[in-house]
């Protein structure tokens, strides 16, 4: 039996045929106006461009009439083109994170880095706290997300502690949480709201690694000692 390299999607869809680059953005803009568009490149697949969205990577020919979804392979080799580029926008990503936004820690000697959006009333991220306490080689930064009733109010109170680290700590690892509510600007957590909603992220803990790997949920520790050594030259 043959294997399935791959699985292609068609969708046929009626859209006027655009020359250029910035009419063709506009063109998939209109019809899909509800996804970003970050890149569009003309593709490996002859006659086709990549469509990069926020969220997922789609093939579009350049006459508009069909779609395609899936990986596209290289056959000499077996080289997956869609998730080299894919690795190429998420670690992209990582290195354009808000990082002054989050709170850093460092581990070790912090070679690793990692990024984790994070709930402060959240099971599985106090499990995932408990996990990062035993790494001794990455640098952690702490974005604030909180998606659970009453988390906002508790992500406030942390973040107008005068040591947030201290607060974060207290409140995932020993279960207390700030005594006192300090009042202070509190923008900074709505613009990391909008970036989790502009990265598809909705659950917790999302964890995004410098290589462009994203893994939604909790690790143990083998499995995150091993995906950080992967980042690792």
């Amino acid at each position: 039996m043959l294997r399935l390299v791959f699985l292609l999607v068609l969708i046929t869809f009626r859209i006027p045929a655009h020359a250029d680059d910035d009419a063709l953005r506009s063109a998939i803009q209109a019809r899909f106006p509800y996804q970003k568009i970050v890149g569009l490149h003309p593709a490996a697949l002859p006659g086709f461009y990549e469509v990069d969205f926020s969220d997922h990577i789609v093939y579009i020919d350049h006459d508009l009439h069909y779609l395609i979804t899936g990986d596209i392979y290289e056959l000499n080799g077996m080289h997956n083109l869609t998730e080299t580029r894919r690795r190429q926008l998420h670690d992209t990503v990582f290195d354009q994170l808000p990082f002054n936004l989050a709170i850093k820690r460092i581990k070790g000697n912090g070679q690793a880095k990692l990024a984790v959006f994070t709930d402060p009333q959240c099971p599985y991220c106090r499990r995932m706290e408990q996990t990062l306490t035993g790494m001794n080689n990455v640098t952690i930064y702490t974005f604030m997300l909180p998606l659970l009733p009453g988390s906002e109010a508790l992500t406030r109170a942390i973040w107008c502690q005068p040591n947030r680290t201290q607060a974060w700590e207290n409140q995932l690892l020993r279960g207390r949480a700030p005594t006192k509510n300090q009042p202070c600007d509190t923008a900074d957590l709505s613009r990391i709201t909008a970036l989790a909603r502009q990265l598809g992220i909705s659950v917790t803990p999302t964890l995004i690694f410098s290589n462009g790997d994203i893994h939604p949920g909790a690790l143990d520790a083998d499995s995150l000692h091993r995906l950080l050594n992967d980042t690792l030259p």
